[in-house]
């Protein structure tokens, strides 16, 4: 009966011990698949960034045949009859401006309402300014984009240490 159990206890400590390496390497794989996942995520995230910067590029650069060398509409504030308004000019700067104010490049502020910023030429037709959404500047660089969350992952050990 003694030497019926040295072979069960033989085959008992050899399928245990094969079963360890073959878990351990389950659990290698689901780290790597999670470790590959969150790469293709930052990777997917920056070609949307690259094809935003491209869409907002084109904009801008349509933007700016489409209006002309005018200013555009960047605010509007006061309370009442009081109204105020910021304008960003083709060279990229601002200025406040009020009704009756005259532009640099000669057009007058004829009124200014909730709706938009109405100006006139010398001799001719008034019209409303575009209106232009602030457009946040970001550098192209890794160090610009805000930090990707990312799952925690346990150490990875081997050998005998688990």
């Amino acid at each position: 009966m003694r030497n019926s159990l040295k072979p069960i206890v033989f085959l008992s400590c050899a399928l245990l011990s094969a079963a360890a390496p073959a878990e351990n390497t389950a659990d290698d794989l689901m780290q790597l698949e999670a470790a590959t996942t969150i790469l293709k995520a930052r990777a997917r995230k920056i070609e949307v960034q690259a094809q935003i910067a491209s869409k907002q590029a084109e904009i801008d650069r349509l933007a700016g045949v489409a209006y002309g060398g005018h200013p555009t509409v960047r605010a509007i504030e006061g309370i009442g009859a009081t109204m105020y308004s910021t304008l960003q000019l083709d060279n990229g700067s601002t200025i406040d401006v009020k009704q009756g104010d005259v532009l640099p490049n000669g057009l007058k502020v004829v009124a200014i309402n909730r709706n938009g910023v109405t100006v006139q030429g010398k001799g001719s037709k008034s019209f409303r300014l575009a209106s232009s959404a602030p457009v946040q500047r970001q550098a192209h660089s890794a160090a610009a984009m805000p930090a990707m969350p990312t799952l925690s992952l346990p150490p990875v050990t081997t050998g005998a240490a688990r």
